[in-house]
């Protein structure tokens, strides 16, 4: 199983590590919990994005 930094993109991880600092200057419990989501969405679309290019790849080698 690959690690989430070779799937993101660079893009994704300088996203991921923009909204990181964004939650820990976060005034309020609420505001880091909707920042903690975008992140998790984030790496919801990269794991689906590599499941997809997997079984693509299956799918030309049989």
């Amino acid at each position: 199983m690959p690690k989430m930094k070779d799937i993101l993109t660079e893009e994704e991880q300088l996203e991921i590590s923009r909204l990181r600092i964004r939650m820990l200057r976060a005034d309020s419990i609420f505001e880091g919990k909707k920042i903690k989501n975008k992140i998790l969405s984030i790496i919801r679309s990269a794991e689906k994005r590599y499941y997809d290019e997997l079984e693509k790849e299956k799918k030309i080698s049989v």
